[in-house]
């Protein structure tokens, strides 16, 4: 029987993520981030971005040092594809030559279930996550189809990161999965 406390305990988390690099499968999603108040917020979507095996992670505006964000994403910095752009518009061009299909997680009047959102796997899909007080641009906004994640609690919003989470996972149970 196979029991992971033991391999945990033998191996580095670097050894781990190594040997498990081989078999990793990539999702055929890239998660686009605006620049964040918080750091850890990246490091946590670092960290779903690399578990959930996304393609690329695009941040607009800054993007902290690996020394800052590495130890909050579980090491897994070193794992993701990380591609900085100054400004919406930069991304916005860039999201054009490259044809993806933008798709912006944002509590809307126009947004659509992401549950009941079909997502296109024909398409080279982004999910553009907003800032934690901002909101996702409008100039990206008015450029993608709005979905928000329904939440029949008392709360309003998930933490930026949270919400992406739930976003890969949602992007991937409708995939088929991955494993």
């Amino acid at each position: 029987m196979f029991s992971f406390q033991n391999t945990k305990r033998n191996k580095t988390r670097r050894q781990r993520y190594s040997e498990k690099l081989s078999s990793s499968k990539k999702m055929g999603l890239s998660v686009v981030a605006i620049n964040f108040m918080f750091d850890d917020n990246l490091a946590f979507l670092i960290r779903s971005v690399a578990c959930f095996g996304v393609d690329n992670l695009y941040v607009i505006g800054s993007v902290p040092s690996r020394s800052k964000l590495n130890s909050k994403s579980g090491s897994l910095y070193d794992y993701v594809k990380i591609k900085q752009f100054k400004t919406p518009s930069s991304f916005l061009s860039f999201s054009r030559e490259n044809d993806l299909n933008l798709i912006s997680l944002e509590l809307s009047e126009d947004s659509k279930s992401i549950y009941d959102y079909d997502f296109d796997f024909s398409k080279n899909n982004a999910i553009i996550l907003g800032h934690e007080t901002q909101g996702v641009p409008n100039e990206l906004l008015f450029n993608s189809q709005a979905i928000h994640i329904p939440m029949p609690g008392v709360g309003f919003c998930l933490n930026v990161s949270q919400a992406g989470t739930a976003a890969m996972s949602e992007f991937c149970r409708q995939r088929g999965g991955m494993i």
